[in-house]
């Protein structure tokens, strides 16, 4: 099935393809509430993307949207997820892929409170992100800010997990990582009161360190802080717990 209109294009119902279904708007592209996509491979694509039914494949499943961006309320499933935006992106349904999920915006990317992104391996990419919701890879889970901050308030689990933000990381929700967790920022890290980081082994990283909440590893735990030190006013646990600065250290919590 391939479906095109130089201007939007609105899906409603049923539509169900044994190959490949395909559909193209040279303006909006909208996916009803009602409408149920079916097909081994479903391409959509438009200059803005508000998709808010339901869409199986089979093996890949792509979002392309342009600069007026892509919002997903709906339910996205497929071996491999991939939702691209020249524009904003923001996710407040679920996306599951059994293999790969990858979601990337040149703008401001952001999940909502009740979103859901499973995946065995969980891509986000964005110039700034918030999240909130679940997010979890049974693997690798990867979340990289390219220009702006990256604010953490929901959930995120991956085998080994890594956040890492071209200016602040803000956590105030709830990392893990199975084997890992390393959180990178360019600018401060700073962990909320009543958040937790756990992990095998748990790194953060930046030129100032701020922890309020739990940050706990079950083999390694090292934070190493620039210029801007480390100032500690939760809880950090590990078997063996490293805090190195460039400048000072001041801990008032517990280790």
């Amino acid at each position: 099935i391939d479906m095109s209109a130089r201007t939007d294009v609105t899906l409603t119902g049923k539509a169900t393809a044994t190959g490949t279904l395909t559909a193209t708007a040279g303006t909006t592209l909208t996916t009803d509430t009602t409408a149920e996509l079916s097909a081994t491979d479903i391409a959509l694509a438009g200059q803005s993307i508000q998709s808010a039914g339901s869409a199986t494949a089979g093996q890949a499943l792509s979002l392309d949207a342009g600069p007026d961006g892509a919002r997903n309320s709906g339910s996205l499933s497929g071996r491999d997820v991939t939702l691209t935006s020249a524009g904003d992106l923001r996710n407040s349904g679920k996306i599951s892929a059994s293999e790969q999920a990858r979601l990337s915006a040149a703008a401001a990317l952001a999940s909502g409170a009740s979103s859901e992104t499973f995946g065995r391996e969980v891509t986000l990419s964005a110039a700034s992100a918030t999240l909130d919701g679940v997010i979890k890879a049974d693997d690798a889970l990867d979340v990289i800010t390219r220009d702006g901050d990256l604010q953490v308030n929901g959930t995120l689990t991956g085998g080994t997990t890594v956040l890492s933000s071209a200016a602040k990381l803000t956590q105030e929700g709830a990392v893990a990582g199975t084997r890992s967790a390393l959180l990178t920022a360019a600018e401060t890290l700073r962990t909320g009161a009543g958040s937790e980081i756990s992990g095998g082994d748990v790194a953060l990283t930046a030129p100032m360190i701020l922890t309020d909440g739990n940050v706990l590893a079950s083999a390694t735990l090292a934070l190493t802080a620039g210029s801007g030190g480390i100032t500690q006013n939760g809880v950090l646990v590990g078997q063996e717990t490293r805090l190195t600065s460039e400048a000072s250290i001041a801990t008032r919590g517990t280790i």
